[in-house]
C-alpha cells in the first residue's frame, strides 16, 4: 500500500517552502545573480535593494530600530559562535540551561576545556503540577558567581518544544548587567519576540526553521543598546567596504560580515518574511498549537504512546514521544518506510535536554509541525503509530510461543 509523503521534521527545517520563497531564489539566481555593495551597475543595486530589504523586515520582526544590527551569518551555529566567541574572554563565569542546542553548548564547553570560562549548567525546576520544567530569578540566581559575565539560553527546546521564560532571563541579566545572548533558533517566527523590549543583548536564528526561508542562512540581531566594541569579529575579509584599507571596518553590518553574501538565500528569506507577515505569525502558532493538542487527544487514546510535557508547554510544534518497548530508531525507520511518514529520532543534538527530562541516551521519536501541516497529518500519524505498536507485540508474543513450543 503506497501513502502520500508527510513531513514532520520541521524542527530540522522547515518543508515545504512557500512557492514566493522558490521563486525569489530562482529569479535572483536567473535575473539579478550579482553579489551586493561591489560595484555600481544594475544587479549589485538590485541585490543590494534586496540585502537591506531583508534586513529591515528582520529588524522590523525582532524589535530593532536600526537594520544595521542585523547581521547575516551562514548559520544559527555561526551566529551563535560569532555572539558566544566573540564576546567572552579569560576568567568570565558563564550561566546556560540544560535546554540547550550543541551548537550552543559545544563552543561553550571548548571554552571551558581551553581554560578560558567557568561554566555553570543552571537545573531547571519541575512545577508542583508536574511535567512542567522552568527557571525563576531564584535558580538562576543562585548560580551567581563574582566573576559572572553572561547568560546564554535556549528560548525553545529543539527536542521537547517548550518555552523558557525570555523575559526571565532578560530580568536576571539586566539585574546583574550581564550580557545576555539567546538562541531563538525554534522560537523565530513561531512566538513573537521583540529584543528591545526584552533587553536581550545578543539573539541568533537560521532562516530556514520557523522563517521557511532557504537553507544555507543565519542571522545575529544586536539590541540597539548593545556596545559593539565589547564583541570581536571572528572573520575578516573583503566587505566591499572601505577598500583602501587593509584594517576591518568597525562599523555595521561590515565589522561582522565579511565574503559574498549568501544572496539567492537571502532572496528567499526576503520573500519569507512577507509571507509570514501576511500570515500573521500568532496565526501559525495557533494553528501548530491546535495540531499538537489533536496530536495529545488521539495519543491518550492508546497507552503504548509516551510523551514528556503537557501539551499546554508545547509551544513550538515540537513533541517528543517513545512507544514504549520500541526504540526510537525503529519507530522512526517504520514511519518512513512503511508510512512515508518523515520524522526525527535520538538525541536530536541536545544530550543535556533528554539528561534533564530522562530520554538520555536511548532519545526520542521528535515530531514537527509547520504552517503546512494538517489534521490529517496527525491522525495518519496516530494511526500508524498505532499499528506499529500492535505489529511488535503480535512480534513479541509469536516470539514468546515460539519459545514455549
Amino acid at each position: 500500500m503506497s501513502h502520500k509523503r508527510i513531513y514532520l521534521d520541521n524542527a530540522a527545517t522547515t518543508f515545504p517552502k512557500p512557492e514566493s520563497v522558490v521563486t525569489a531564489v530562482t529569479e535572483f539566481m536567473t535575473q539579478v545573480g550579482c553579489s551586493s555593495g561591489r560595484a555600481a551597475h544594475d544587479g549589485a543595486i538590485a541585490a543590494g535593494s534586496v540585502l537591506f530589504d531583508a534586513r529591515e523586515k528582520l529588524a522590523s520582526l525582532l524589535g530593532v530600530n536600526n537594520p544595521m544590527r542585523v547581521i547575516f551569518t551562514g548559520s544559527a551555529t555561526e551566529a551563535l559562535n560569532q555572539a558566544i566567541l566573540g564576546t567572552l574572554k579569560q576568567g568570565d563565569h558563564v550561566i546556560t540551561t540544560e535546554f540547550e542546542h550543541n551548537s550552543t553548548i559545544r563552543p561553550l564547553k571548548a571554552l571551558q576545556q581551553q581554560g578560558v570560562i567557568e561554566l555553570t549548567i543552571a537545573k531547571a525546576v519541575k512545577t508542583a503540577a508536574g511535567k512542567v520544567f522552568d527557571y525563576n530569578l531564584a535558580s538562576l540566581e543562585a548560580c551567581l558567581k563574582p566573576n559572572t559575565r553572561a547568560v546564554v539560553f535556549n528560548h525553545s527546546s529543539n527536542v521537547f518544544g517548550n518555552l523558557l521564560p525570555l523575559l526571565t532571563f532578560a530580568q536576571f541579566a539586566s539585574k546583574h548587567n550581564l550580557l545576555s545572548i539567546c538562541d531563538a533558533s525554534q522560537s523565530v517566527g513561531t512566538v513573537p519576540i521583540d529584543i528591545s523590549a526584552t533587553g536581550i543583548d545578543l539573539i541568533a536564528f537560521p532562516a530556514h526553521k520557523g522563517l521557511y526561508g532557504p537553507m544555507g542562512l543565519g542571522a545575529l540581531v544586536i539590541n540597539d543598546e548593545f556596545d559593539i566594541s565589547q564583541m570581536r569579529p571572528l572573520k575578516f575579509g573583503g566587505t566591499g567596504s572601505l577598500s583602501d584599507k587593509v584594517l576591518q571596518p568597525d562599523f555595521l553590518p561590515d565589522k561582522y560580515e565579511s565574503g559574498t553574501h549568501n544572496m539567492p538565500a537571502i532572496a528567499g528569506l526576503n520573500a519569507a518574511l512577507g509571507e509570514l507577515s501576511e500570515r500573521g505569525i500568532v496565526n501559525i502558532a495557533k494553528h501548530k498549537q491546535a495540531l499538537v493538542e489533536h496530536f495529545y487527544q488521539l495519543a491518550a487514546q492508546y497507552d503504548v504512546i509516551e510523551t514528556y510535557l503537557a501539551a499546554s508547554q508545547v509551544a513550538t510544534g515540537t513533541i517528543s514521544f517513545n512507544l514504549r518497548g520500541i526504540s526510537s530508531s525503529e519507530v522512526g525507520y517504520l514511519l518512513a518506510e512503511n508510512y512515508q511518514i518523515d520524522t526525527r529520532i535520538g538525541l536530536h543534538c541536545a544530550p543535556l535536554a533528554h539528561q534533564a527530562l530522562g530520554t538520555y541516551p536511548q532519545g526520542t521519536v521528535r515530531v514537527s509541525f509547520s504552517m503546512y501541516s494538517t489534521t490529517e497529518d496527525v491522525e495518519s500519524l496516530v494511526v500508524a503509530l498505532n499499528e506499529i505498536a500492535a505489529m511488535k507485540e503480535s512480534a513479541n508474543d509469536c516470539s514468546k510461543h515460539a519459545t514455549s513450543n
